[in-house]
């Protein structure tokens, strides 16, 4: 397999000219694995992406490699094992983009009191988390009393605060990240990739088997649409998948429902954290990550349903809201929409009906 260059009018020339026995349609973080162990296994394997690569969720996302300890806590035991093994692969292939960070618990109770059976609840969640991967990373949780609690994060309300836990997770640069897997993929491995490139159409043979996909590229001059010869398909377009099954199946199957989540920026000096921080969202069983990055701290993220434009996801005045009451629930500086210095937005998926629909097109797709 020769070596490709990272270049979008060299991958064009090779998506119009060459055969391949997989095309990739999604250019995000899910995207650029597939075409990566594609390319690794020794397939002709390319990818197209209607953007810019990791151009939506996987550039607007908390910015965190995590096992997910609230699954921990559903009793989804395997799959936090899973998504902490990848997490230590991330941390030694990817040392430059992802890495450790401790995380705080704070604890509250009423009269300095912290329930029994909450505690017990958290400190077998801890146990668990190191279990299933903090040994990897040689990293275990510790429990702190309130005095060092606050040397992490001054603003918590002294008052009400019992007690914490502290453990460790990552973070990551989650755009570079998705550029990095996908040079891999080209220049180590001869996967071919092109960014502002939509998928608009999907060619068959005489048996119904997909043989082709009609892309558009975002170039100077008329209309120059091709179809690239290709055995299979992946679709990983992410919330735009059931678009991509409509080139198929003929019409939307309106499989996916769409979960908007939002994050905003504060000046750091109001909220003072010197550890990501994991607080209680008031009257709502959820939790929102507050996470220092320079002068800045950012909290999120919202999971709310959505119906509106995929394209440009905008962060409303009762998104905005949800996050300051969050975050105001467990501070004693409180926060304003004044306080709120930037703000993205981005979808998780679902498929209420269809699970693997976002991979699944047709018998001549790979799923």
């Amino acid at each position: 397999m020769s070596i490709r260059p990272f270049d979008r009018e060299a991958s064009l020339r090779a998506l119009r000219d060459e055969d391949f026995d997989l095309v990739v349609i999604g250019g995000g973080i899910t995207g650029a694995g597939v075409v990566l162990d594609a390319a690794a296994r020794g397939m002709r394997a390319a990818l197209v992406e209607a953007g810019d690569f990791a151009e939506g969720t996987s550039s607007k996302s908390s910015k965190l490699v995590h096992g997910g300890l609230r699954y921990l806590q559903q009793g989804e035991i395997n799959l936090v094992y899973q998504a902490l093994r990848e997490r230590r692969r991330l941390l030694s292939n990817a040392p430059h983009l992802v890495e450790i960070i401790p995380f705080l618990i704070p604890m509250f109770g009423k009269g300095g009191v912290l329930p029994a059976k909450i505690s017990r609840l958290l400190g077998a969640a801890m146990w668990g988390y190191d279990i299933t991967g903090g040994w990897r990373i040689g990293r275990i949780h510790k429990r702190l009393d309130r005095d060092e609690t606050l040397s992490y994060m001054p603003t918590l309300p002294a008052d009400r605060l019992v007690s914490s836990y502290l453990y460790y997770d990552a973070t990551a640069d989650d755009a570079r990240l998705v550029l990095s897997v996908l040079r891999t993929a080209a220049l180590g491995h001869g996967a071919v990739v092109a960014n502002r490139t939509p998928a608009v159409g999907l060619t068959k043979d005489a048996t119904g088997r997909i043989n082709g996909v009609s892309v558009r590229p975002d170039v100077p001059g008329p209309d120059q649409t091709f179809t690239v010869s290709t055995r299979a398909v992946v679709n990983a377009a992410g919330v735009w998948s059931d678009d991509i099954r409509a080139q198929d199946e003929g019409v939307n199957p309106g499989s996916i429902r769409p979960a908007k989540g939002i994050h905003v920026t504060v000046p750091w000096e109001k909220v003072r954290n010197q550890v990501a921080v994991v607080v209680p969202v008031p009257g709502d069983r959820r939790s929102v990550f507050v996470v220092p990055h320079g002068n800045l701290t950012y909290i999120g993220t919202t999971d709310t349903d959505y119906s509106g434009p995929l394209d440009d996801p905008q962060c409303t005045p009762e998104d905005v809201a949800y996050l300051l009451g969050a975050i105001n629930g467990s501070i004693t500086t409180k926060l304003t929409t004044a306080d709120v210095t930037g703000s993205w937005a981005g979808f998780a998926h679902w498929w209420p009906r269809v699970a693997t629909a976002a991979l699944r097109i047709s018998p001549g797709c790979t799923g």
